[in-house]
């Protein structure tokens, strides 16, 4: 089945779910939530104290804005599941931070268009302007629910040392772990 993404330009595009090259990424983290009011604060305390011990401190603010927006919309999408819980997990390699959060709720993200005063719906637009790319996915493994996606390009922290010639490697998150297909 194909996921659906949506590129800077804020257009959705059909393509393939992240990829299975999860093994590539150098380091990962996992962490699992109660959908619960506090997961969005603790999903980015989390997020803060990881990038901090793997020296990412540069990557740290985007990131937390992401996962905290992320986590707000799997509270609100696992409401009313029963058992409901949220994965967290951040992958990195030389080139990219991946932050991936997996809910229960088999609807798919859709991105609003809110009024100028509005108090809410401009998560999707905060993670895609934040990301270098984005997207989600449905679970696998006759497991019901979603990953929503989103990529930080390492060129961010060490704009002198990145190496922006080459392309950056695709989207490679621990799958096994959270059954994305």
């Amino acid at each position: 089945m194909l996921a659906a993404t949506a590129a800077r330009t804020g257009r959705a595009q059909p393509c393939p779910s992240p990829s299975r090259q999860a093994l590539a990424r150098q380091k990962r983290a996992l962490l699992e939530l109660g959908a619960v009011l506090t997961s969005p604060g603790r999903a980015r305390a989390w997020t803060r104290k990881t990038l901090r011990v793997w020296q990412l401190g540069g990557l740290a603010e985007d990131a937390e804005t992401i996962i905290g927006e992320l986590a707000a919309n799997a509270v609100q999408a696992s409401a009313d599941l029963n058992q409901p819980v949220i994965r967290f997990v951040l992958a990195f390699n030389d080139r990219e931070l991946a932050i991936l959060v997996a809910d229960g709720n088999p609807e798919l993200p859709h991105v609003q268009h809110p009024a100028g005063d509005a108090e809410s719906g401009r998560g999707l637009l905060m993670v895609a302007a934040l990301s270098d790319r984005y997207g989600w996915c449905p679970l696998e493994g006759g497991t019901t629910g979603k990953a929503v996606w989103a990529v930080l390009r390492a060129r961010r922290m060490h704009p002198a040392t990145s190496p922006l010639a080459s392309p950056p490697q695709a989207l490679a998150l621990p799958d096994e772990q959270i059954g994305i297909r």
